[in-house]
């Protein structure tokens, strides 16, 4: 059976740091679905979990997306 490595403790302290991030995403994600908030603007570099924490809260909400991606680069 495999187990997973064990932290260091800066490693758990990044991992700490990056749940409380992600929920108050989740957070931020259900303000907007139950219209507490009118909308979210969520930026950041790629890959770190925007859309899947996004897609994730609003499935647990039951909730479909409408994806509006939009764009804006220098002239």
């Amino acid at each position: 059976m495999l187990r997973a490595p064990e932290l260091t403790t800066h490693e758990s302290q990044d991992l700490e740091s990056y749940s409380e991030k992600v929920d108050i995403i989740r957070d931020l994600v259900r303000s907007v679905a139950e219209r507490y908030q009118p909308a979210l603007y969520l930026s950041g570099p790629s890959g770190i979990g925007k859309t899947f924490i996004v897609e994730d809260e609003l499935r647990k909400s039951r909730i479909e997306p409408v994806y509006r991606n939009a764009r804006v680069t220098a002239a």
